[in-house]
């Protein structure tokens, strides 16, 4: 089982409407809140993912098959707001997509996932230029790496797509991204494309209104997935859709936690899977 730690109270406007991901209190079990309601459900589920064991409301499990191991089950997080993200810009197969970030863990879940959903053709972009040829190699044919800072984004994604453009935009860039990036990636998306933000850039992004509306395009954030997305993953990497190979596992048992953080910080890329193994 896979355990979606995103929790909500069940009582109020969104969740009575089935919106659990944006219930006031939301929150990710273990982890943090987004509201006051959230120190309760911390308190009715206290337990989090370093734990032996742990409870959680059945709505919340994730049936695996034995085909997933318990290694790549526990990447399921990043790639739930990976898949998420890309059902939220209605991406469907032979669509085009631009994804920001994508040799990162996110970026990396987004590109796996659109390969399993049919994408024509992926525009991934990073700096690490020996990542992004090893992105490439998991379709050549499909995935055309963009290294960023060598030319505009959009220049390189318009003459790709004859000046139309990519239908979905995925944002994973970290905190410390450039927000030019953000905008020359918005000005890739064809019009009335959509671009989905699940990454962390900190400062302001400036879009104009106007463009906006003329060309119909959209900024979307998307925090979380549900239950059932995690269900389709599994499905899909059971089907042999979804490629969960690509994932270089590190294993540490729990007594070692804190050498498994401080390996996070010197990972390879969306690659490297570190994980706690009881």
């Amino acid at each position: 089982m896979y355990v979606n730690p995103g929790l909500s109270c069940g009582s109020c406007l969104a969740c009575r409407r089935g919106d659990h991901i944006n219930c006031t209190a939301y929150t990710f079990q273990g982890y943090f809140g987004f509201g006051p309601g959230s120190q309760q459900l911390f308190e009715d589920y206290p337990y989090g993912g370093f734990g032996q064991y742990l409870t959680a409301p059945a709505a919340n499990l994730v049936k695996l098959p034995d085909s997933i191991s318990f290694e790549q089950g526990a990447r399921f997080g990043y790639l739930g707001t990976a898949y998420s993200a890309l059902r939220k810009a209605q991406f469907s197969p032979g669509q085009t997509v631009l994804i920001d970030g994508a040799t990162g863990t996110l970026g990396l879940g987004a590109v796996i996932l659109a390969l399993a959903m049919g994408a024509a053709r992926i525009f991934a972009t990073g700096r690490n230029t020996t990542l992004l040829e090893k992105l490439q190699q998991l379709d050549p044919q499909r995935i055309v790496p963009i290294a960023l800072g060598s030319r505009p984004t959009s220049e390189i994604v318009m003459e790709a797509t004859g000046g139309f453009g990519v239908d979905a935009l995925i944002e994973a860039l970290g905190p410390n991204a450039a927000v030019a990036t953000v905008l020359d990636s918005f000005n890739a998306l064809r019009h009335g494309g959509k671009a989905i933000n699940i990454g962390g850039v900190a400062d302001p992004i400036p879009l104009e209104p106007f463009p906006l509306m003329c060309l119909q395009k959209s900024y979307i954030g998307s925090l979380w997935f549900t239950t059932a997305e995690g269900q389709d993953m599994a499905v899909m990497a059971h089907a042999g859709t979804l490629n969960l190979g690509v994932f270089e596992h590190e294993r540490f048992p729990l007594e070692r936690v804190n050498e498994a953080l401080d390996a996070i910080d010197q990972r390879s890329g969306g690659f490297t899977n570190v994980v706690i193994m009881h």
